[in-house]
């Protein structure tokens, strides 16, 4: 299932800043914070440029918001 560029955040990808560092995120949260398709965004975890699940199709809060940290410091 893929979310086409420029649909809205999930609400907990909305929520991200709020969520327990061990919340779970699922791969439509991620689609949605990266704007892109499931197979983009298995792409950009390949190549480095997204985080790496704990599970496939599930990310930690905590994670991902670290990595946003990161690139933003970049």
């Amino acid at each position: 299932m893929s979310t086409p560029v420029g649909d809205v955040l999930t609400p907990r990808a909305a929520a991200l800043d709020l969520l327990p560092d061990g919340a779970r995120l699922n791969s439509r949260d991620l689609m949605s914070l990266f704007a892109c398709s499931n197979s983009t965004l298995l792409r950009r975890v390949a190549a480095g440029r997204a985080p790496a699940p704990i599970e496939p199709g599930y990310w930690r809060a905590g994670q991902v918001r670290e990595f946003f940290e990161r690139e933003v410091a970049r």
